[in-house]
């Protein structure tokens, strides 16, 4: 994985340079500058103070009550922990053991990812989240490596090497020098401290280090360090692009229960460790040139949604944040399959595709892997050499997109949840297609396959089999993926409700997205599968699917009785999926089967659900039964629109707009149409007022400084149009920061004039004239009121704050405690006073 950093600061324009001593001289190539600084903080952005405290994500908490129904849970729970780490595992869940540093909702944009690894950004620029290792986090900043890139040559307790390589491009106005090797004691032969020193002296380190011996690898427990440094001369007034690198490789992955595979880049550096120095290479001669290019189309991409007033801000970053879950917990991507001399010891196995299939296995001896193949999974007679079902396997060269697998997060370490990826991986399929299908192709495989090994559900307390065939695993597994899948063992995932019709609306997404006939084709067999395991769950025959009253799907703390929103949502939307696919595929009899299973549920579904104006929780007879949950149309828009409007309003009015503000539009100048949030303080009132008093007792400051030394030879001047651009800029000013805190706050910002209706219920004409009416629980009315004129002489010759020309004389009330009474007098040549009365 490599990474550019350049300072972008001319039109894109070429110039040429020769590279130097660190490798091939005789290559030359051209290095692009755009037309605007890519460093610079963007007009739309999350802003903080450096100073501040990042936002720690809040660990859930539970009653009393609570902790006495899950003590059953809690102890099966520490049990398994301890026994998974006496055998040095880590469990997949493990809320006993309180991280060193707890994971930060503020953080900046991850360097590297995609498969190698990535090192994150906290929101004052630190480098931490270090996630090289598979499954490792380090969330802590590394001081060391905060100033300047330095990076440590280090391997991990019992994981594969990995190699850093850092570089400068060196070009016509830029010199580079290195420092191969240093340390940060005072054990070492050069020191940090003798590095920076050389710095300090020379501005560059000693040319023969381009010769110095190759570097060597650091010992267990040893930190060694290594510097590059570009010199160059700016012109006054002028600029130059500098480019670094940083690139490192490790290329074996290694998991806990002794597979190891080759990393997917592998397949086009090798496999030796020091690929990282043409990684490096590589990123300033051939990736620099299309740097300029990148960030003009993202800057196109983005544009428009970011300079779109109607949208608000936490929009458009949630927008632009749908591939956070690619580096929230790390990716993994793989060439192929597992190294086979590293497993020979460890697996014997043989696979056997007509009939059952059984893997005996050195470690578990009562593993049984059942592939039995009916009606859903014909044409599965051929398997490739681990096992998989040849029909799955396209022939196609375009399809080897290596293994992907990814981690919802460093807190949850199951390899490709199925169950949150329904909510993530449209991103994933609109940006790397290939690495999509690939994923689901894992899940249809797995789909097909049963694993008898037994294993303890930690919620009941009972014993299962560990992978059912016919139900999608709710993982891929952790210590040894693909091979033992369903890493989480609260509960049986076999009898969860919202899995199978997941991967059926997702496979069929798809399919639809991309056209792939040749995906949907190797898939249908799965589907089937899928659809026909789910049959089991309609045990009155009307078509819908029942629930337990257990929390049997992804929100696994909330029981669900009989028909559910949720489940009986997405089990209709997998009716319709699998019908239009089997039309696709050309399964006329499976179309026709599943319509018919469509029409009879979706009456069925909105008779016990349908409420009037949005659809319950479920069927059952608890309190909880008529909850707004915000996953009811999860699965795709079934029903007329007017339901369907009727329900996101309820959901955007309960669980959405928890506080909503309701304010005439903004103008530094209020009326009876126009105001704006900050309210009269802020915006016309004592803000605004002060600016003007203060400027008033400048004219005796000035008088003042004279006695005390201060010689003002020169005339001063007073610009009364100056200062009332200086005053409706810092209020307008003052309203943005406002904004910004409501928004910050969760608070949604609606604008216009709001007019109460109803108990519940505030109608809001809109700038444009149009209406829309929100219900909520709770109503605050906070108008203010409208301005008292004192009886003095000359009430009614008021002067707005807005006033263009400065009369002869101002006068600027102000109330103060005691209903003591002071004005200050303003006349043309800036003269004030300050007089007062009770």
């Amino acid at each position: 994985m490599s990474l550019v950093k350049k300072t972008t600061l001319r039109k894109p324009k070429p110039f040429h340079a020769s590279s130097r001593n660190s490798w091939d001289g005789h290559k030359t190539f051209s290095v692009f500058t755009l037309d605007f600084d890519g460093g610079a903080p963007p007009e739309q952005a999350w802003r903080r103070r450096l100073n501040s405290h990042a936002n720690i994500l809040k660990e859930f908490s539970v009653t009393f009550m609570e902790a006495i129904k899950m003590m059953h849970l809690g102890i099966r729970l520490w049990s398994y922990v301890r026994k998974e780490a006496s055998q040095g595992r880590r469990a997949p869940i493990d809320p006993f053991t309180r991280e060193r540093c707890m994971p930060s909702a503020s953080l900046g944009v991850p360097l590297g990812g995609m498969g190698s690894g990535s090192i994150s950004r906290g929101f004052r620029g630190e480098f931490k989240n270090w996630q090289i290792i598979p499954g490792s986090c380090e969330l802590s900043p590394v001081m060391a490596n905060q100033f300047s890139v330095m990076f440590d040559l280090w391997t991990a307790n019992d994981n594969p090497h990995v190699t850093f390589a850092i570089a400068a491009c060196e070009t016509q106005n830029v010199s580079v020098t290195v420092l191969p090797s240093f340390g940060l004691s005072g054990e070492s032969c050069v020191t940090a401290r003798h590095m920076w020193g050389s710095m300090v002296q020379d501005g560059c380190f000693d040319w023969e280090n381009f010769n110095a011996c190759p570097c060597m690898p650091s010992l267990p427990g040893e930190t060694l360090c290594a510097a590059v440094s570009a010199s160059t001369w700016v012109e006054p007034h002028g600029k130059c692009t500098v480019a670094f690198a940083l690139a490192w490789s490790s290329p074996k992955v290694k998991f806990l229960k002794g597979r190891t595979y080759h990393r997917r880049y592998t397949k086009f550096y090798g496999t030796s460790e020091r690929s990282a120095v043409d990684l490096v290479h590589d990123a300033l001669t051939n990736l620099l040139f299309c740097f300029w290019w990148w960030e003009e189309e993202i800057e196109k991409w983005q544009s428009p949604i970011l300079k779109d007033e109607r949208l608000p801000e936490w929009y458009k970053f949630t927008l632009f944040n749908e591939l956070y879950f690619l580096v929230a917990g790390g990716t993994v991507w793989m060439d192929g399959g597992s190294i086979a001399e590293e497993n020979t010891n460890q697996h014997n196995s043989t696979m056997i595709m007509n009939g059952d299939a059984r893997i005996m296995s050195t470690e578990n001896s009562s593993m049984d892997l059942v592939a039995e193949h009916g009606a859903a999974c014909t044409g599965m007679e051929n398997a490739d050499a681990n096992g998989v079902p040849g029909s799955l396997i396209s022939q196609d060269d375009s399809y080897d997109v290596g293994k992907f697998l990814y981690l919802e997060g460093v807190e949850y370490v199951m390899w490709c949840t199925y169950d949150v990826y329904f909510d993530a991986s449209f991103a994933l399929l609109c940006l790397f297609p290939k690495i999509e299908l690939s994923i689901q192709r894992d899940f249809a495989r797995a789909v097909l396959f049963e694993d008898r090994r037994k294993v303890k559900f930690l919620a009941s307390g009972t014993w299962g089999i560990r992978k059912v065939k016919g139900a999608v695993p709710h993982d891929l597994g952790m210590h040894d993926h693909w091979h033992e899948m369903n890493a989480y063992n609260i509960y049986d995932t076999s009898r969860w409700k919202d899995l199978n019709c997941k991967f059926v609306l997702q496979v069929y997404r798809d399919f639809a997205a991309t056209g792939d006939m040749s995906f949907g084709r190797d898939i249908w067999p799965a589907v089937c599968a899928a659809m026909e395991y789910m049959e089991q769950f309609d045990r009155d025959g009307d078509g819908l699917i029942e629930n337990d009253g257990f929390p049997y799907q992804t929100c696994d703390t909330r029981t669900t009785h009989g028909v559910s929103a949720y489940c009986g949502c997405l089990w209709l939307a997998s009716l319709q999926a699998a019908a239009a696919m089997a039309h696709h595929v050309g399964d006329t009899t499976s179309a026709e089967k599943f319509q018919i299973k469509f029409l009879k549920a979706k009456p069925v579904f909105e008779a016990k659900l349908w409420n009037g104006s949005y659809f319950n929780y479920d069927s059952g007879m608890s309190r909880k039964r008529r909850s707004i949950q915000a996953d009811q149309l999860a699965g795709q828009l079934l029903f007329d629109d007017t339901k369907i409007r009727s329900t996101l309003q309820k959901i955007y009015d309960f669980n959405v707009m928890k506080v909503a503000i309701c304010e005439l539009p903004f103008h530094p100048i209020s009326s009876e149409v126009l105001g704006g949030v900050g309210g009269t303080c802020v915006i016309r009132g004592c803000v605004s007022k002060k600016i003007l008093v203060y400027v008033a007792s400048f004219r005796g400051e000035f008088e003042d400084a004279r006695n005390f030394g201060w010689e003002l030879n020169e005339q001063i001047d007073f610009n009364w149009k100056k200062l009332l651009l200086n005053k409706t800029q810092e209020i307008i000013r003052l309203n943005g920061v406002y904004k910004r805190l409501l928004s910050s706050a969760g608070v949604t910002m609606l604008e216009g004039e709001g007019k109460i209706i109803g108990a519940h219920a505030v109608e809001v004409t809109k700038p444009d004239g149009s209406k829309q009416q929100y219900s909520a629980r709770h109503i605050l009315i906070a108008t203010g009121s409208r301005a008292l004129r004192v009886n003095i002489p000359g009430k009614l010759l008021r002067v707005h704050l807005w006033v263009k020309d400065l009369p002869q004389n101002l006068y600027f009330p102000r109330f103060g405690e005691s209903g003591y009474l002071s004005y200050w007098t303003l006349n043309d040549r800036g003269i004030g006073n300050e007089n007062g009365a009770s």
